[in-house]
């Protein structure tokens, strides 16, 4: 079994990823989610048994590569970076 943790400013959003693991990747559970890059660190800290990070890049009070700086090694040793995935979207114009 593989634990994630899932960090994202948009609720609907970590919702929606969450639903999609589940339906789609029975070995992974997710258990644990942020909004924030202060809480996502919080959050890696209090979850060391988990090893996959489902990190958003734009978040409201950094970026995703803010709080994988803000993480010491030690806490990061069991995440293996493997890909970084970019889904933005603008938004449509009003």
């Amino acid at each position: 079994m593989i634990n994630a943790i899932i960090v994202d400013d948009e609720s609907a959003a970590r919702a929606s990823l969450a639903l999609e693991i589940n339906l789609h990747c029975p070995q992974i559970t997710v258990v644990a989610e942020a909004s924030s890059v202060e809480e996502g660190v919080e959050t890696v800290r209090n979850n060391p048994h988990a090893s996959l990070l489902f990190l958003d890049i734009q978040l409201t009070d950094g970026s995703g590569f803010d709080l994988l700086q803000k993480i010491n090694f030690e806490i990061c040793r069991s995440f293996s970076p493997r890909h970084i995935v970019n889904m933005f979207k603008p938004a449509p114009p009003i």
